[in-house]
This record gives structure tokens, sequence and C-alpha cells, in this order.
């Protein structure tokens, strides 16, 4: 019986080791290149312009059928914490424009805004080995991790990594021209027009 329980631990143990983390973390941050992208209205739009945000970067596209399956939870993180600072950008390589708008309509994906690798200087700057391909950049504009492959992204690690970083580095509240701090104790928060 003992023997029995010794190798049901060693099993769990192995199998608690083997579980996949959300996403796999650099030992040392990338800074993310001046790459430029097309956004639905056809704009030219830099990964640069994300700086000072949390980003997931997801490559993906419309005839990838795990990346379909991801994009409902990308939608649901986007619309969950856009407000404290983060952008899911999701850039569709090897696709187009009709494609992608047919595929966020159909699937009522009203958070995100994908965007199209329109020179596939995207794909050649991160060269995914599989679709999707997902990284987490910081709001110094570093990557700093990702994940290959589809993943649970609505997970409870997940949500705690989001929230983590979103606490980082958070720019600094101003008051706007003409208003000052006069008592912070004070109901009415202590300002001053």
């Amino acid at each position: 019986m003992r023997q029995f329980l010794f190798i049901l631990s060693i099993l769990f143990s192995v199998h608690a080791q083997a579980q996949e983390s959300v996403m796999d973390f650099y030992k040392n941050p990338i800074n993310v290149p001046p790459l430029q992208m097309q956004d639905m209205q056809g704009n030219v739009v830099s990964l640069e312009q994300f700086k000072g945000k949390v980003v997931l970067l997801n490559l993906w596209a419309t005839w990838c059928k795990p990346c379909q399956m991801e994009m409902p939870a990308f939608n649901f993180l986007q619309k969950r914490y856009k407000d404290g600072g983060f952008e899911v950008v999701a850039v569709a390589l090897q696709d187009t424009l009709e494609r992608i708008q047919e595929f966020i309509e159909n699937n009522r994906l009203t958070e995100i805004n994908p965007f199209l690798d329109s020179t596939e200087l995207v794909g050649r700057a991160f060269q995914p080995k599989s679709m999707p391909t997902t990284y987490l950049i910081n709001r110094k504009g570093q990557i700093i991790a990702g994940k290959e492959g589809l993943s649970d992204w609505l997970s409870q690690d997940m949500m705690t990594l989001v929230e983590s970083e979103l606490k980082k580095n958070q720019p600094q509240f101003k008051l706007p021209e003409g208003m000052e701090v006069i008592d912070r104790n004070d109901v009415h928060g202590g300002i001053r027009f």
C-alpha cells in the first residue's frame, strides 16, 4: 500500500511539473521592433505606438482554427482590462482586410482592433514557428514573454499575470493645469480650481 501511494505521489508531482505555464518568460526582455501594420481603415500603425500600455501581441490568421478559438478570449481580456492601459494587438499574417473584417463581424468581436501584416514585415521579424503565437509586452515596450500555440487565456494565471503587469510602471497621475492639491484629507479630495 505504501509503495502504491509513493508511486501515486510521484505521478502527481510529475504531472504538476509537466503542466505548461500560461507564458514562457524571457531572461532578458527584447525591445519591440519598430514594425508597421495596417488597421482596418487602411491606416499604417506602428507597434511603437502602444508603448506605455501592456500589450498582448497575437500573431494569427483567419484560416487558422486554433487562432479562431482564441479570439473570444482576447476580446474578453480587452474588454476587461482596456481602461487600465491594456491592449490586445491582433496582427493577422498572410490574410486580407476583407477576411479579417468578416471574421470579426461574424464572431461579434467588438473589443478587438485587428491589424493586417500587409508588408509581411511583422511575420518576418517574429518568424512564428506555429500559429497562433502570442507575446506579452510591458509598458516600456519590451517583449517579456511568449507562447506558441493555443492557450487558456482566461485562466486565473493569465488574469494574475495581466493584472501584475498593469500595476508596474503606471504613469503618474497629473492634475490638469490650474488645479492644485491643498488637503488630501478633505472630503472633496482637497483639490482647488
